[in-house]
């Protein structure tokens, strides 16, 4: 039998089915930050935030060290996109790789719940580039 038959016929739940799409990422190590931010498009630093935490089409990690971005992935969530319940799952996964902060326009009660006690949470009231985000919280040095 294949894992497909085994993925697919009710063995995993939804939230175990959606969490093998996303990519596997290493523990930071002790001198760097995790930072997980949701944004619209695949541009790099000058990507913007996503509006919706739940409905980003990526997940933007950067580690730091100093202030200094020593790795950034972006990741897309479209693999795991549901009419409901994405936003429980990217928190999950997020909490899962050791994100130390999550910075956020708006998020579910459910993701939030998630993270509480492990990732802290950013909230944040505009639409702007990540590159300025980051500058305006003090995460980037120049």
């Amino acid at each position: 039998m294949s894992d497909k038959f085994f993925i697919s016929s009710g063995f995993l739940s939804d939230v175990e089915r959606a969490l093998i799409n996303l990519p596997l990422i290493e523990k930071p190590l002790e001198n760097i930050t995790r930072i997980a931010i949701p944004i619209e498009s695949n541009e790099g630093l000058n990507s913007r935030i996503s509006s919706l935490f739940g409905k980003a089409p990526y997940i933007m990690i950067l580690d730091l060290n100093e202030g200094k971005i020593v790795n950034m992935r972006v990741v897309s969530t479209l693999p795991i996109q549901f009419r409901r319940g994405t936003g429980y799952v990217l928190a999950k996964w997020i909490r899962d790789i050791d994100t130390h902060y999550l910075i956020v326009n708006n998020i579910g009660f459910n993701a939030e719940l998630v993270l509480k006690d492990k990732v802290k949470i950013i909230k944040i009231n505009k639409i702007d580039k990540i590159v300025n985000i980051l500058r305006e919280l003090n995460f980037l040095k120049d």
